[in-house]
């Protein structure tokens, strides 16, 4: 898969964000969502408790976001951009390690013709 860009990426106020890929699609994530899909080691190993090692190069490669408990009102408090490849956040229940990919952005997206 060719590497993913956006073209813009909005806060959506307390929200979420929007990002405008430069193919045109355009994604809108929650930010509770996000913070359920956290790349980082601990949030995965969380996700894929209780599944066989080979269904994590299937399609549920992420795991069950349900596994990771969220609160509805979970809200970025900084964003960063690392390098021209990925983001990182810091949620408000002071977790930070996952840094998000460009790449894993564009394949969680939510939208009805991404899922």
């Amino acid at each position: 898969m060719r590497q993913q860009q956006p073209k813009t990426i909005k806060r959506l106020g307390n929200n979420g964000l929007q990002i405008v890929w430069k193919d045109g699609h355009e994604s809108e994530y929650s930010y509770p969502y996000l913070r359920r899909m956290c790349p980082c080691a601990e949030c995965s190993t969380i996700r894929h408790r209780g599944q066989d090692v080979h269904s994590l190069f299937g399609p549920e490669g992420l795991g069950d976001p349900s596994q990771i408990a969220v609160p509805a009102d979970t809200q970025a408090v900084n964003l960063e951009l690392v390098g021209r490849y990925a983001i990182q956040f810091t949620w408000s229940d002071g977790h930070s390690t996952g840094i998000y990919s460009f790449e894993t952005l564009r394949g969680i997206c939510p939208c009805p013709h991404c899922t």
